[in-house]
């Protein structure tokens, strides 16, 4: 058994310095993070329109700053706990990782911590032994290339949701009819668990489902008071809005990216106390 974890080791170590020297003459694309969708907003932030990517996915641009505290209360001690010290890779985590597979021949737990699933959602690749040490090279690289709230921003962009949804806010906009800076805390536990299984944890499809994973998540954080799970949050199952066509689409011809707002009025009372829907349409 200690032969077979050496061995191991040893061609972790040897894969990681070639991928290593191979990220610094190849950087790791990120056009997936920066192609964000756009949004053209009213002036009162409400959104007019937002469009898909060139990939056909709903990606809306996501700081850490735009969540509610809770969601990250909740989504570090569930994906990463040592998020804020790792050089990109939880060494006990891997340790124990790397010992499962010497014992049972194939992966048991990933042992990913936040920075390798970003470098994942960047370059998708299979899940398997190759592809973890290729994750845990390129996490130690984006270490020392951004800093922690860098990378936080981009699994916020880029975490799958279902479906062609990607980010948080996006989730949070289609499911909730709701920017993510105010979450109960049973919302919050249902976008940290969405991304462990996309196609499975689908609330609009399979809310049996995502229920119990919004359970097992509060279960893991007893610092976060979730309240009853079983109030699960009522999912819209909105579709991205619409209005505006020709502003929009001029707006998008001029090669506006990520977020423009407008001084339209959108449907909030205070907008429509300040000048109503016949405001000039500019930007």
């Amino acid at each position: 058994m200690r032969k077979r974890l050496a061995k191991y080791l040893v061609v972790v170590a040897a894969l990681s310095i070639t991928i290593g020297i191979l990220d610094r003459v190849f950087p790791p694309d990120q056009s997936r993070y920066r192609e964000a969708s756009l949004e053209i907003l009213a002036r009162d932030g409400e959104p007019l329109r937002v469009f898909t990517t060139r990939d056909g996915m709903l990606r809306l641009a996501t700081l850490p700053d735009d969540v509610d505290p809770r969601y990250l209360n909740l989504l570090l001690p569930v994906e990463d706990r040592h998020f804020w010290w790792h050089p990109g890779v939880d060494r006990l985590a891997l340790a124990r990782a790397v010992w499962q597979l010497t014992r049972h021949g194939h992966v048991v737990s990933g042992g990913s911590t936040l920075t390798m699933q970003v470098a994942r959602l960047l370059s998708p690749h299979r899940h398997d032994v190759v592809g973890k040490i290729t994750d845990i090279a390129r996490a130690m690289k984006f270490e020392a290339r951004f800093t922690k709230r860098e990378i936080l921003a981009m699994y916020l962009t880029l975490a799958p949701m279902g479906g062609n949804l990607e980010g948080v806010r996006s989730a949070s906009r289609i499911y909730f009819d709701r920017e993510p800076d105010h979450l109960s805390p049973v919302q919050a536990a249902l976008l940290v668990a969405i991304p462990q299984s996309p196609s499975r944890l689908r609330p609009d499809r399979h809310p049996e489902a995502a229920t119990l994973a919004v359970a097992r998540i509060c279960a893991r954080t007893p610092t976060v008071n979730c309240g009853d799970t079983s109030d699960f949050p009522k999912i819209m199952g909105q579709r991205p809005a619409r209005h505006a066509h020709h502003l929009a689409d001029a707006l998008r011809q001029e090669g506006h990216t990520i977020r423009v707002r407008t001084t339209r009025c959108g449907t909030s009372n205070w907008c429509r106390g300040r000048g109503g829907q016949g405001s000039t349409l500019s930007w």
